[in-house]
């Protein structure tokens, strides 16, 4: 079995049923496994892909040292809790931060190679995906 290191993207044709309830505390798989089955319901095959698992986006906040200045942005912004607002105003600042971030290399080489392979897969040199 892979470590979870080398299990930064998981492809969407290995999420069957069994696959999902067996690591059920991973939201990243759950979700994928729901888009699949909603997808199937209105007859379009969706499995085609690959998603970032929870794994990986937490040694991203880890390796870039940013949860402190996540922390800064919900002290600074969520200053009443009844609020919705304030949280998605820090949602949107939280994400601004994120994608000004620069991915570690071991990451975005991960995401690039799954990238390949499903350009592969689909016989295509660019496939369009969601992000």
């Amino acid at each position: 079995m892979l470590d979870k290191l080398q299990q930064s993207v998981r492809y969407g044709e290995d999420l069957g049923a069994d696959f999902v309830e067996a690591r059920y505390d991973d939201l990243t798989l759950r979700t994928l496994q729901r888009i699949n089955e909603v997808w199937q319901d209105i007859q379009v095959k969706s499995r085609m892909g690959f998603a970032i698992t929870a794994y990986t986006y937490k040694r991203f906040i880890e390796e870039t040292e940013i949860s402190s200045k996540i922390y800064d942005v919900i002290a600074e912004t969520i200053t009443n809790p009844n609020d919705p607002i304030q949280f998605e105003i820090a949602s949107k600042k939280i994400r601004q931060l994120v994608e000004a971030t620069p991915m570690p290399k071991h990451i975005e080489n991960a995401i690039r190679s799954a990238y390949e392979q499903l350009c592969y897969r689909l016989n295509t040199k660019d496939v369009f995906v969601a992000v």
